[in-house]
């Protein structure tokens, strides 16, 4: 279904995501973007769609069921289905209705067109990792000229990181999402990069970790510590087990001034927020199984936290991703989801441990602590999944690789020949 050789499919993905953090952002026009996110992304998306259509592709395209990943995926999008037919209300606006739309395309593009993209093309998964990783040193070498001007672009985040992103949280992830590749990139590369180019990624990664502190963002921060935590076990196994008790004190010598900083008072406040989605869930068994819908999910739920407590009419969701995905598409969905893919993450920490190969064994660690990393986070914000922000692109990328990955055996940090010898299969 699509022609997988198109650079310009590749490029026109990358664009979303610039385009979404400039939205979230304080720069001047960010307002434009703001109410128009929808549009935006479906405008690419169906730009997307067009230039990498493949006819012959579609019409010799063969489902096939024998993988438990495939079997989860049609049920995952039967359970879509049903949740969208029980909340006909999705349909009653143009921008709900396009709502449905544009995740429907974002689905497409990035879980599927764009991870196989990067399979087939390992050169573009190296410029993909490079992208990612040099624009979280920029985010933050940008935060950190800020922080020392003094030059304060949101008087309420003033003594935080923010770059150009408008809350510190939203740029935490950033950071999050960056790191992972640029410790990819280190281990990867390091017997073919120069001295000067392992002292610049090794600072890059130094910078990142830094920048994510500055944030006083502790989702993000406990994100962090998890990703790497779950890297440096998994690549160095035994070996790390003689650093841990120097990381258990040193973490949290160095991480508790900036864990602190805002008190745990915000901290306990994200788990009051959902008292009342716990309320919205519970209301009935239909509303549990199949949710409020995919944008009037976060309108009722304002509603009940106003009614609940008046003083939060500025916060828009409950702050946790997987309570809203229950608020929005119900149980059903939400636990196949979760199931599909904590079920890859085991399927790729047992492929780790059977790997000869040290470069794919790379790959397997890399997909398996970005995903968990920004997993991690999602336990504190709701932003994973939504479409106004810059999350969901790169999540549902990393997924992406990891379902083609383990259905194709090829990763993409061999050699071209191995890859067009051995294409993906549908």
């Amino acid at each position: 279904m699509t022609k997988y050789k198109n650079p310009i499919v590749f490029y026109l993905s990358l664009l979303l995501i610039p385009a979404m953090m400039y939205r979230n952002s304080w720069l001047p026009g960010a307002s434009v973007v703001l109410f128009n996110e929808v549009y935006i992304s479906i405008f690419l998306c169906s730009m997307i769609l067009l230039l990498g259509f493949d006819l012959n592709e579609f019409l010799y395209m063969q489902l096939r069921f024998s993988l438990l990943e495939r079997k989860i995926l049609f049920f995952l999008t039967f359970a879509a289905f049903v949740t969208v037919a029980y909340n006909p209300i999705e349909f009653t606006g143009l921008k709900s209705s396009l709502s449905v739309i544009c995740y429907v395309m974002l689905f497409t593009v990035y879980f599927y067109w764009i991870p196989k993209f990067l399979v087939l093309n390992p050169s573009f998964f190296e410029k993909f990792i490079k992208i990612i990783s040099n624009g979280g040193l920029f985010f933050s070498l940008l935060g950190f000229i800020f922080l020392i001007f003094n030059f304060n672009p949101r008087a309420d985040w003033s003594a935080a990181l923010l770059s150009i992103i408008g809350h510190p949280n939203n740029t935490s992830i950033i950071m999050t999402i960056s790191f992972v590749p640029t410790l990819l990139l280190i281990y990867w590369k390091w017997n073919e990069i120069t001295f000067w180019s392992k002292c610049f990624y090794i600072a890059s990664l130094l910078i990142q970790i830094a920048a994510q502190l500055f944030t006083f963002t502790r989702a993000g921060m406990i994100a962090t510590v998890i990703g790497l935590f779950v890297f440096f076990a998994l690549y160095h196994r035994s070996k790390f087990l003689f650093a841990l008790p120097f990381l258990v004190i040193l973490i949290p010598v160095i991480g508790l001034y900036f864990f602190r900083a805002k008190g745990f008072a915000s901290f306990l406040g994200r788990f009051y927020l959902l008292i009342p989605a716990a309320g919205m869930i519970f209301q009935s068994n239909e509303r549990m199984l199949w949710g409020y819908g995919l944008t009037n999910g976060m309108v009722e739920y304002r509603k009940n936290l106003v009614a609940f407590s008046p003083n939060e009419f500025h916060i828009l969701d409950p702050h946790n991703t997987y309570v809203s995905l229950i608020l929005m598409l119900g149980m059903v969905f939400t636990a196949l989801l979760l199931f599909f893919v904590v079920s890859l993450i085991l399927k790729y920490v047992v492929k780790t441990f059977k790997e000869k190969d040290r470069s794919k064994e790379l790959f397997y660690i890399f997909l398996i602590s970005s995903t968990v990393s920004i997993m991690t986070q999602g336990l504190f914000d709701t932003e994973l999944i939504k479409i106004e922000y810059f999350t969901i692109h790169y999540l549902l990328i990393v997924i992406g690789l990891m379902y083609f990955s383990s259905k194709s055996f090829i990763v993409p940090l061999k050699s071209n020949i191995e890859y067009y010898s051995n294409p993906v299969k549908n």
